[in-house]
């Protein structure tokens, strides 16, 4: 593993996807917090607590501390982000040897992933994907936000409620404000990765190319009158 892999690795924790029934995901959580405690992880329910006081209090974050001795300490948490899912949430080096390499710390992240988390998920019956827009979109901070709000609630229905219209106008309008480059295929690629259909993957795609049109030639308009 060479750096650049090392630091794929280390970013893939945060976009980690795990979904199923709720009964599947409430035993699988549980089986991780086993699995980890078993190799000498710990839960933080300080941090666990501060984070739902900063953020939607819906959502259910289980933080852990570990990592091998003499080598990296992490914290890495995971989020409850709706009954049926849960995502890779916060990802922190908390201490670490002298001539440390970001391979150590990639090392870390995947034993967790690779020998708790995807194990427990698969165990029970779960879907684990790591859903990624890739280099050729760029999407700030906001604009992020709520296309991961509008995915974990939507989950994949389509057409959408009127509950849903609201927040996905909310992902369009923030696309909008912040200048996101969003590529289409990548796009497409999200939305079906994260449970829609291809068909209805490529119908979000061609509604956002529409709508994002529409509002920036409204604003060009407007700026132009002024």
């Amino acid at each position: 593993m060479d750096g650049l892999e090392a630091i794929e690795t280390i970013n893939s924790w945060r976009r980690i996807l795990i979904e199923g029934k709720p009964e599947h995901v409430d035993r699988m959580l549980d089986d991780v917090e086993t699995r980890l405690r078993e190799k000498g992880w710990a839960r933080n329910p300080d941090l666990e607590a501060k984070m739902s006081r900063s953020t939607d209090r819906t959502k259910r974050w289980l933080c852990f501390v570990g990592g091998p001795q003499d080598g990296p300490q992490l914290m890495l948490c995971l989020r409850r982000v709706s009954d049926r899912r849960v995502r890779g949430g916060t990802y922190s080096l908390l201490n670490g040897p002298l001539g440390m390499q970001p391979t150590d710390v990639a090392e870390v992240v995947e034993e967790v992933m690779n020998g708790a988390v995807t194990p427990s998920a698969s165990a029970f019956g779960l879907k684990v994907t790591i859903p990624r827009l890739g280099r050729n979109s760029r999407v700030p901070p906001k604009t992020l936000a709520a296309l991961l709000l509008f995915s974990d609630l939507a989950a994949g229905a389509f057409p959408l409620s009127n509950e849903l219209e609201k927040i996905w106008r909310r992902f369009v309008i923030n696309a909008c404000r912040e200048d996101a480059a969003l590529d289409i295929d990548e796009l497409s690629d999200w939305f079906v990765t994260n449970g829609w259909s291809s068909e209805a993957a490529h119908a979000l795609t061609e509604r956002f190319i529409s709508e994002a049109g529409l509002i920036t030639e409204y604003d060009d308009e407007r700026g132009s009158g002024q």
